[in-house]
């Protein structure tokens, strides 16, 4: 759907600029169109693979 008119459209994401991260090859750059007008430009600046997870955010609230 194209966001800008609310009508149906033709929605495409491109992937490129692939680049080593580890054992990846990961794109660092993401361009989606709407109905072949570019409406969004995306870069990645870095990866962080399988990073530490502090596993208190997991835990129950208290009540």
């Amino acid at each position: 759907m194209n966001p800008a008119t609310g009508a149906p459209g033709d929605f495409e994401i491109v992937f490129s600029d692939y680049r080593s991260v580890g054992e990846f090859n990961m794109p660092h750059k993401r361009v989606t169109t709407i109905d072949g007008a570019e409406f969004a430009t995306e870069t990645v600046e870095s990866y962080e693979i399988n990073p530490p997870v502090d596993m208190t955010v997991f835990e129950k609230p208290a009540a």
